[in-house]
């Protein structure tokens, strides 16, 4: 499993949990991912996947170096 560092701030933190998504679930996905696939927004990547918590998830985030992402939104599929 990959290990990233996660750039969170406070507006990206609140924007996932108006899903109802936490930052563990978020990361949990993202972390053991095997299906990412660019977003459908130029420079974003999407990885769907579930969490341990028993939810399937679609998160977007963008990679900024192989090692850093920035998360953008989450969603239960």
């Amino acid at each position: 499993m990959p290990a990233y560092h996660y750039f969170w701030t406070p507006r990206n933190e609140e924007h996932i949990a108006q899903h109802d998504v936490t930052r563990e679930e978020f990361e949990d996905v993202v972390s053991k991912s095997k299906n990412v696939r660019p977003s459908h927004v130029e420079g974003r990547l999407e990885s769907r996947g579930w969490s341990s918590t028993g939810r399937f998830l679609c998160c977007i985030y963008e990679d900024v170096d192989g090692f850093t992402i920035i998360p953008v939104t989450a969603y239960e599929l």
